[in-house]
């Protein structure tokens, strides 16, 4: 059942409220009570059954990276890539809305949202999408003690709490570009030096855009699949030593991810990973063509976008312990056969790409290019940042070495994971 943000303010009632009221952001300790529209309060109480957290929140579904919504269906058009142009757009901080800010406290993983230019009507939106998540997750990390200060700059307009238990998401609608073309951005900020797993993470979306969005019906699977790559789907994966580079076609290492596609196909090869694109912005999904509307592939069609398997074992591979039992029934495209997945490991281009289902359109050359050059200024604003403000001890800064670009061409939705060179 859906909540109103009213109604989840009223939830936050009466549990040792002598302790947190009228203390200060800083001062508010999240172990019992959180931080909501600049005031500390008690924690909501949770009631919890089998496998599964209620919070005032539901689930929604997913969303893209290579991020593809289909309203319409155009004729294909190649898309390998360039990371030369410079972005044409802009990320002005402003917004219309108050600063507002939610929390969960659903055991045991935690992810806190911390919003500004948001307005109410959305709220529940981002808490459906973070409850898709933290009901999958089903064991605690460390909590990371903020006594060094991370950075706020440019990515967190309230600071963060002393003490972040698990992941404190940081959203705000901005003025990007206008009506179309670039819909936001996201990604990881900080991570845990040890686990390399999230702390902290942003995303953006941009004003003009947001209402069509929402008459779409696509925000809900949007922020779902944005949420995916701030806990590191995709985007953390080469760090974690799970995928190669886009040099050597992108092979995936993860156990887990492997045994569950190998498990579904019959196949006995890695599971196959989007090598559109170019140098920076591939091997940050898995295969479209063979997983269509699966949540963390780059195509976003409007239809439903099964939680899978994959998605959970990648999840896996990466540290984090999972509900493998919430996974949700996927396809795998006929087109995508063995043998051709086979071809993906012998270091020749893929020969799935040239199978692509007729109908389904691929970003063109120049619109890549146009979210490459405005996920590269991203990365060099946070580049200035972390030139500034070194990570405090036991945390390590990523703001600066990948972001996930949300672009619009032609009716379609369209997510381009960029990394720099050094990452």
């Amino acid at each position: 059942m859906k909540f109103s943000p009213l109604l989840l303010l009223v939830l936050v009632s009466g549990v040792n409220g002598q302790t947190c009221l009228g203390l200060k952001r800083k001062e508010c300790p999240p172990s019992e009570c959180e931080w909501i529209r600049g005031e500390c309060v008690p924690l909501a109480t949770t009631s919890t059954t089998t496998a599964t957290t209620t919070t005032a929140t539901t689930t929604t579904t997913t969303s893209a990276t290579t991020t593809m919504m289909t309203t319409t269906t155009p004729a294909t058009t190649t898309a390998a890539t360039t990371a030369a142009t410079t972005t044409t757009t802009t990320t002005p901080a402003t917004t219309t809305a108050a600063t507002t800010t939610t929390t969960t406290n659903s055991p045991p993983y935690r992810i806190d949202l911390d919003f500004t230019g948001v307005p109410q009507s959305d709220l529940p939106i981002f808490v459906e999408a973070r409850q898709k998540w933290t009901q999958a997750i089903t064991a605690d990390l460390s909590d990371y003690s903020n006594t060094g200060g991370l950075s706020t700059s440019y990515t967190c307009d309230n600071g963060y709490p002393s003490v972040i238990d698990d992941l404190y998401i940081c959203g705000r609608y901005i003025d990007i570009d206008g009506p179309g073309t670039i819909l936001g951005s996201a990604g990881p900020i900080y991570l845990r030096s040890r686990s390399l797993l999230p702390i902290t993470g942003r995303m953006e979306f941009d004003i003009p855009d947001i209402q069509r969005l929402r008459d779409r019906g696509t925000l809900d699977d949007v922020i779902i699949h944005e949420m995916g790559h701030i806990l590191g789907v995709g985007t953390l994966w080469e760090l974690l030593g799970l995928a190669g580079t886009d040099a050597q076609n992108c092979p995936y290492s993860g156990a887990n991810a492997n045994a569950a596609y190998q498990q579904a196909s019959g196949c006995t090869t890695a599971v196959p990973l989007e090598l559109d694109g170019g140098g920076g912005t591939r091997c940050g999904h898995f295969d479209e063509v063979c997983f269509g509307n699966e949540i963390m592939t780059g195509f976003l069609s409007g239809t439903t976008q099964p939680f899978s398997i994959l998605t959970l074992s990648t999840m896996q591979d990466m540290g984090y312990i999972m509900d493998l039992s919430l996974a949700e029934p996927f396809t795998i495209d006929p087109s995508c056969t063995c043998t051709r997945r086979q071809l993906r490991g012998s270091g020749e281009t893929s020969k799935v790409r040239h199978v692509r289902a007729v109908g389904r359109p691929e970003l063109s050359l120049p619109a890549r290019a146009q979210a490459v050059g405005y996920g590269q200024a991203l990365l060099a604003q946070a580049r200035a940042v972390g030139k500034t403000s070194p990570p405090p001890e036991g945390a390590m800064f990523v703001g600066d070495k990948v972001v996930s670009v949300l672009i619009e061409e032609d009716g379609n939705i369209f997510g381009v994971d960029v990394f720099a060179d050094d990452f």
